[in-house]
Formats: C-alpha cells, structure tokens, sequence
C-alpha cells in the first residue's frame, strides 16, 4: 500500500484524458466496481506508460521525480500455488444439460452442467479453490457429444494436490462417470502443460467435426433428397444466428461443409412428411441447425435450399467426432 498512489499518477489524466473519460464510463456500466479502482487500473497504467518519450512525459511529471514522502507498507503477504491443467474429453448423453452453469437473472435454470460434474470431482482431489472449463468449442444443451469426446481441459485454481499419478487420473475418471450417472463420461484425463491449451483453440477455430441431424420436412421430392450428399463440399454463409444475436458480433462467416450423406429415410405418405437422418463433416463454427432450417434465409445455401426451396427442421443433433488429436502425447 502506498499512500501517494494516485497523487502521482494523476498526471496520466493531464495526459490522456478521452482514455479516463472512457474509464468513467466502465465504472458505470460496471456497477459492483466504483471509485478510483478500475480508473487507474495497474493494465492501463503500464500501457499508457509504454506510450510515452521522456520529452512528452516530462512536460507533465517533474523529471527526476520527488522525493516520496510516505513509505509503502506491506499490509499481508498471499501465497498461492501456480494453476494445474487436467485434460481429456468428455462425453455428453443426454439433452438437458449445459456445458457450463446455466443462469439467467440469477436464476438457475438447470440444476448442473459439464463443468460443475467434471470439475467437483477433480477439485476435491487436489483440494483447489475453484476451476475453470476450457473446452474445444461448446454443444447447445440439447446437443449429445458423442464419439470420441469433446477435448476440455479444467484449470484448477490453487490447487494443495499437484502430483497426479496415472492411477489417480485413473480412478478420478470413475469417480466421476459413476457421479454423473450416465450423463456424461471421461476419458484419458491427465496433468498438461500451460502452453498445450493453444492446440484447444485452434481445434475450436481450424478442425473438422461429424454430426448427425435428424431432419423434417414435407413435400419433398425423394430424388433430391437421395442426391443431396453430392453437393459437398459446398461452401455457406451464415449471418450471425437470431438465436445467438444477443452474445455473438453481427457477422457473416464463410464455413465449409466437406461431406454429407442422407439416410434412414422414412416417408409417412398421410400428411407427405419425411423423416430422415443428415450426416456431415464441417468446418469448425459451422452453425448446423441454421443450415438445415436456414435461418429466416440467413444461411446460403442452406439443406432447404438444396432441396429445392423446401423448409425442413432439425429435431434433433449430435456430435459425433472432433477432428483434434487431445489430450497431447
């Protein structure tokens, strides 16, 4: 604690003053964070320090600087051990779970998710104080993830148990499949390198990944149906889905559908609706419930469009397979 801090720095807003005015204005929108905490934040600080030359920067602060008049006291000493990574990939049975908790206005709208049944189990092994799920990219809450498994790692926050042994890992990968009770599973969970967590990024951004969609629609004709796998790869564009409007920038985003087939077909000639099952491999983001329902005619083309100007819908959709080599050897 230093008594002069923000007498001495109080220059910065001599210097850059449109910067603390935007500042100002984060100390409002954030509400739970007032006074003079968030405007000379340590980050912003250091980089508007970056900015200047001596010459600019005397101008404003005297050169060499005054001697202090009030020590810096240490109030308390923290010691926190450094993070741990544990990876692996999980697996996701039913529809009616959330990768992470699902809150609303406070309001918890399912009892768990992913995370909580994968990082409880784990944070009571090595006694840390919390855990983050970081994950190659997320399933809606009615998406299975089947297959292989999803890649995830958990950062485990001040962890006391650090040291995982293979038959730890091992047992830990019981405990919590039999905890979750067939909604979800783990496999091959083992300690990771920082640096490894990159590969799950660019997994999330760069690598294909296989679904099934079982698919509606009616008044369709039988022979487009049976060739539409024949038009990948295609390429779509797809505007930023009205159902994730309110977290994701408005954007059109170009993805690639390398393969797809049609099968299962089943005709029920009492109201011309046919019930079939769309398998495809995409790239990575691809939006796949817009692709077969198309949107509002914000995916193009989209399965209607293929089709021949029909309106199908998607019922239901799994993950089968993330093209990602995870945990790293």
């Amino acid at each position: 604690q230093y008594e002069d801090d923000h007498a001495e720095i109080k220059c910065l807003l001599d210097m850059y003053p449109n910067k603390f005015n935007e500042q100002k204005i984060k100390v409002r929108k954030l509400r739970h964070l007032k006074g003079p905490t968030l405007l000379f934040s340590r980050k912003t600080v250091e980089s508007l320090l970056a900015l200047e030359d001596r010459d600019q920067f005397s101008r404003y602060y005297p050169v060499p600087p005054t001697v202090p008049t009030h020590a810096a006291i240490c109030n308390n000493v923290l010691f926190e051990q450094s993070c741990i990574y544990v990876a692996g990939r999980y697996n996701k049975f039913v529809r009616e779970l959330p990768q992470t908790a699902w809150i609303i206005q406070e309001q918890r709208k399912l009892e768990t998710s992913v995370h909580e049944l994968i990082g409880d189990s784990v944070q009571a092994v090595t006694k840390a104080q919390g855990s983050k799920l970081l994950a190659s990219g997320r399933e809606d809450v009615d998406v299975r993830m089947l297959g292989s498994g999803r890649p995830f790692a958990l950062e485990l926050l001040s962890p006391r148990h650090v040291v995982l042994t293979d038959q730890e890992m091992r047992d830990l990968e019981r405990r919590i499949n039999t905890q979750a009770a067939g909604r979800i599973a783990v496999n091959q969970l083992k300690v990771v390198p920082k640096s490894s967590l990159e590969m799950l990024k660019k997994g999330e951004e760069m690598k294909r990944k296989t679904y099934t969609a079982y698919c509606v629609v009616r008044a369709v004709d039988s022979k487009r149906l049976a060739e539409v796998g024949g038009q990948a790869p295609l390429t779509v564009q797809q505007k930023t889905p009205v159902r994730v409007l309110h977290r994701r920038t408005v954007a059109i985003r170009s993805k690639v559908i390398h393969w797809m087939q049609v099968s299962d077909v089943r005709h029920c000639p009492d109201n011309d609706t046919t019930y079939f099952k769309l398998e495809l491999t995409t790239q990575a983001g691809t939006y796949i419930k817009e692709f077969v329902h198309g949107d509002f005619g914000r995916t193009k083309p989209s399965l209607g469009d293929l089709l021949g100007g029909v309106s199908p819908d998607c019922l239901a959709l799994d993950v089968q397979n993330i093209d990602l080599e995870w945990p790293p050897v």
